[in-house]
């Protein structure tokens, strides 16, 4: 007797709390559907407008005339535009020339830049007589996947063992084989005395 009353008020009571939750659940709220975005045609990336804009730059360049952007007497180059320069008359026999060609020819095809030049190098009194050359004493051969908008080249000298004079002129000449171009420059240089160990100068 007393089983058949707790088994009635179990199955009451789990009926009232099964249906109480029924009735109390929230209908499942309907999703609405993201509306279509604005399809709109397909822009150039960063990367290829700036890919465009080295290739006009190339263009431009090759359709310019070959020179010299900077030309510098140099203590010591660490890289492009990384250099110290030498001041008039600062003590020591090293010079390094620290320069930047511009609108060099650069031939493109087959998805490569090549580049192809070389520098004479000429030593001068301050009479214009030449003391020392060299030519070809840089040779810039370059061959690249990618286009080279900028490059330096130095060419270090050791006077102490060629010169007893402190003034003289260094000439410079570009070749320029892609264009069949040359140019050249020159710069004035005044060296100090270099001091001896025993504080005196040379």
């Amino acid at each position: 007797m007393f089983k058949k009353i707790f088994s009635s008020i179990f199955v009451l009571t789990f009926t009232f709390v099964f249906s109480w939750n029924l009735a109390n659940a929230e209908a499942p709220s309907e999703q609405k559907q993201p509306e279509p975005k604005e399809i709109t045609k397909p822009q150039a990336s960063d990367s290829e407008e700036i890919s465009s804009l080295k290739e006009k730059i190339l263009d431009i360049q090759n359709n310019s005339a070959l020179g010299f952007g900077k030309v510098i007497p140099c203590r010591s180059v660490e890289g492009y535009g990384i250099y110290s320069p030498l001041e008039a008359g600062q003590p020591g026999s090293k010079v390094v020339f620290y320069f930047e060609p511009v609108n060099y020819g650069v031939l493109k095809g087959d998805g490569r830049y090549i580049i192809d030049c070389s520098v004479d190098l000429f030593i001068l009194d301050p009479s214009g007589k030449v003391l020392a050359g060299n030519e070809n004493i840089r040779k810039i051969n370059k061959i690249s996947r990618a286009p080279i908008l900028d490059f330096y080249l130095t060419v270090e000298l050791n006077l102490a063992k060629t010169l007893k004079q402190k003034a003289f002129i260094v000439k410079m000449v570009l070749n320029d084989r892609i264009k069949n171009k040359s140019v050249s420059t020159s710069q004035k240089i005044q060296l100090g005395p270099v001091p001896k160990r025993d504080g005196g100068s040379i």
